[in-house]
């Protein structure tokens, strides 16, 4: 049985987890992407 509670849970910590990879993933882009522009 799934309680509301745990639902909500999972998504915060999907959320927080989401956030932390998305920012990294945006780090390593923006620096590789201002390499790339100026390679152009």
């Amino acid at each position: 049985i799934i309680k509301t509670g745990d639902i909500e849970e999972l998504l915060q910590t999907i959320i927080i987890v989401h956030k932390f990879v998305y920012r990294r993933i945006l780090c390593c882009n923006s620096s590789s992407l201002l390499e790339y522009g100026s390679k152009r």
